[in-house]
Formats: structure tokens, sequence, C-alpha cells
């Protein structure tokens, strides 16, 4: 979890007390996050790229043009023999993914006080891409090199990621983001405040 390898190297907190407080924060984010999203999803009940693309009603744009054999990537299979990366079964909007990470990334944000991204630097290494986790063909994925990131880096590649995969649209991510962002100052505006 980024969050565990964000307070190992900033060696912060280290009483037990705000550890318990800095998990609690994040996790209840996290939570909040989950049912903003999927009550958003199914209140504007957008549909994924998949569906628009190979069927386009001519209500949206009577001039496109669908095309029936467009195929995203899909999101991975990891550690299944499942043949085929997939696309969720859920309305597209917001991006969930989107709405967890900024979500989580606001709440560091502000458990440490950051106000520059710049001061909000850290190291990851792909829990996917671990050198032991098999794709969908059961290959062991190569390990890939850590990443020196920043909060706002992560926030918008894990946004972002969702659309390479043909599976978001990008309002759905930037929308996922601001979404995100409230729920992680709401959090921390009104859940375990200091005295």
């Amino acid at each position: 979890m980024i969050a565990k390898d964000i307070a190992i190297q900033r060696k912060n907190p280290n009483e037990l007390i705000e550890l318990a407080r800095y998990f609690a924060l994040i996790n209840l984010s996290l939570a909040d996050a989950g049912i903003s999203a999927w009550e958003a999803k199914y209140w504007y009940n957008y549909p994924r790229p998949i569906s628009l693309i190979r069927k386009i009603p001519a209500t949206l744009n009577p001039q496109a043009q669908p095309n029936k054999f467009w195929t995203p990537l899909g999101a991975p299979v990891t550690n299944s023999v499942a043949s085929k990366n997939f696309t969720p079964p859920f309305p597209a909007y917001p991006s969930g993914h989107a709405v967890f990470g900024a979500a989580l990334f606001q709440t560091l944000r502000r458990f440490y006080s950051i106000t520059n991204d710049a001061e909000s630097s850290f190291t990851f290494h792909s829990d996917e891409y671990n050198g032991e986790n098999k794709s969908a063909r059961l290959n062991t994925r190569r390990s890939l090199t850590s990443r020196t990131l920043t909060f706002d880096t992560s926030e918008w590649e894990n946004a972002q990621s969702r659309i390479w995969l043909g599976i978001h649209w990008q309002f759905d991510a930037d929308n996922g983001i601001k979404q995100g962002r409230q729920v992680g100052n709401f959090v921390f505006d009104h859940v375990y405040t200091k005295p």
C-alpha cells in the first residue's frame, strides 16, 4: 500500500497513536470515496467507451459513425487463468479509480501539511509488476524499477491509467479527481481531528 510506503519513507508518523490516526483517516477516506463514486455512477449512469463507440446513439452525435469492432485493452487480469482483460460491468462516470486515488493523496497532503507538490516526493515499486505476479497467461510479470513520484503525478497517472485501458473517458478521470479531493478534505476536516 502506497500509504504504508510513504509513512516508512517519511519516518512519520512515528508514534503509535498518530500512526493509528494516519491509517484511520486514509481508510475512512477510501471507504467514503467508494460510497461517493458508486452513488454518482448510478446517478449519472453514463456508459463506458465500448458501449458508445460500438453503437453511438444518433441523439448524441448524428455525424458520428459507430465502430462495432473497437475493443479496449480492458482492466488487466492478474494472478488468474481468465483469458481476457475486461471492461467493468458498471457505469463509467466518475472513475472510481480516480476518486479513490485523489481521496488517498488529498488525505496524505492534509496529514503532512503539503502545499507544494515538490514536498510530496516518494519512491514507488508496483505491486502488480513486482516480479511475482502472473499475467492472464500465467507468465510471471517482470519487476519494474522503483520510481520517484509526487502526490500530484501519482493522482494524475492513476486516473489516466483507466483512460489508457479504454474503460474510461477523460471527464471521468478529471471529475473523479475533483470528487476524491473533496472526499479527502471532508474526512480530514471532520474525523479524528486533533484537539
